[in-house]
């Protein structure tokens, strides 16, 4: 059996809205962190807010839906996709996995400059993005066990690669609210990043969907989004997401254009890019 056989065979146990009722909840004490512990945010990295902790819930949501509403031949084909890490296939998928988001930023930055916007020259610690890339990547696998490995197979096989991405990716979003306003950021910075985070998923699913279907695609694209939106950095933040929103949905615009929306779905669909 391949893998998209043991994915579509166990994907009518799999349930979105108990997922978001188990993740909201199982975060909830993290976002009372957020605000009543706010103090606790100088243990992490780059000013997170101790709500940013939340990357565990999605792992969380999964052992308990799989615990209490998977048959156990359904719970093992999960965890099997789990730990049995594959790398990506045909391998030039790791070119979009890792690259897509950086640059995303520079053409974000190089857009900025076009419109005359004040941009200090960016200052890049090559040492330190790798170990910001590290620490995300540790906290993708958490996250994406839930958004890939439970959630995105079960609800493609439903409403297609598009509309699945577009689900979850809206799920994400949403479920960030509270650590990003706990982060000290505007309201509208709130609702850009949100849509930076839902067009990412939409690459993320078509990533995944090309390249074997392995958790790894997810996790580092995940990883890469996260550390490109911290570098480059001088003093404050370069990372603007209403620019990055409008250049990651016109390069998917473009995309579908070209090769329909059903390349999302991967060696299924109509055409896979090479």
């Amino acid at each position: 059996m391949n893998e998209r056989e043991r994915s579509d065979k166990r994907t009518g146990s799999i349930s979105g809205k108990k997922y978001i009722i188990v993740l909201f909840l199982t975060s909830a004490p993290f976002w009372l962190l957020g605000g009543y512990a706010s103090g606790l945010s100088r243990f992490l990295p780059a000013g997170l807010p101790i709500s940013a902790l939340q990357f565990v819930c999605p792992l969380l949501t999964v052992v308990i839906l799989g615990r209490f509403t998977m048959t156990p031949g359904d719970r093992k084909l999960l965890w099997y996709k789990v730990v049995h890490l594959r790398g990506l296939h045909p391998w030039r998928w790791y070119l979009p996995a890792l690259l897509v988001m950086p640059l995303a930023i520079a053409a974000s930055i190089a857009c900025m400059k076009l419109l005359g916007w004040h941009v200090p020259a960016p200052q890049v610690d090559l040492v330190a993005v790798a170990l910001v890339y590290l620490v995300y990547l540790v906290a993708a696998i958490g996250e994406e066990v839930g958004w890939t490995i439970y959630l995105t197979d079960a609800l493609q096989s439903r409403y297609g690669a598009l509309g699945a991405a577009v689900a979850i990716g809206s799920i994400w979003s949403v479920w960030h609210f509270i650590p990003w306003a706990q982060g000290g950021h505007t309201l509208n910075w709130i609702l850009a990043q949100g849509a930076v985070t839902l067009l990412g998923r939409i690459f993320i699913v078509w990533i995944y969907n090309n390249s074997g279907r392995s958790i790894v695609s997810a996790v580092l694209f995940h990883a890469s989004m996260n550390a490109a939106e911290l570098f480059p950095t001088n003093g404050p933040s370069l990372y603007h997401p209403e620019v990055t929103a409008v250049v990651l949905a016109i390069g998917i615009g473009l995309f579908i254009w070209k090769y329909s929306a059903k390349t999302l779905s991967g060696p299924q669909g109509s055409l896979v890019i090479s």
